[in-house]
């Protein structure tokens, strides 16, 4: 098999992968306990949960490419599916808040409807 799922290229995107998955959830961690602190200003928070939404979504791409049978592979993809959902949802909130959006609550509450129903679905 050649191409991007051949043995080579999987062996060059994995070490690509858990970079992006380490330098995500320090991130995400770093943000999430600066947020303890600075409980006001919500941006620290969504940035730090859309972090860790970007490090589970590697992790699981990842897993995938390594998975031994079909039903592995089918279930690390609709985890990575659910942690991209997450990542939409809790982005769209962080750009309101980011872009001083008069009401960041309603698009936090939109976004949880929306994305929460694909969240469902999967």
């Amino acid at each position: 098999m050649e191409g991007f799922l051949s043995p080579s290229g999987v062996a060059l995107i994995t070490p690509a992968l858990w970079l992006v998955a380490g330098f995500s959830l320090a991130t995400g961690v770093h943000f999430i306990s600066v947020s303890l602190f600075r409980r006001t200003d919500l941006l620290y928070l969504a940035f730090g949960l859309s972090c860790l939404a970007i490090f589970f979504n590697a992790t699981f791409l990842e897993q995938t490419f390594h998975a031994a049978t079909a039903d592995q592979a089918v279930s690390h993809h609709r985890l990575r599916l659910g942690a991209t959902i997450t990542f939409f949802g809790v982005f769209a909130w962080f750009v309101a808040i980011y872009t001083r959006y008069p009401k960041p609550q309603r698009i936090a509450i939109a976004a949880a409807v929306v994305f929460g129903a694909l969240f469902i679905v999967n």
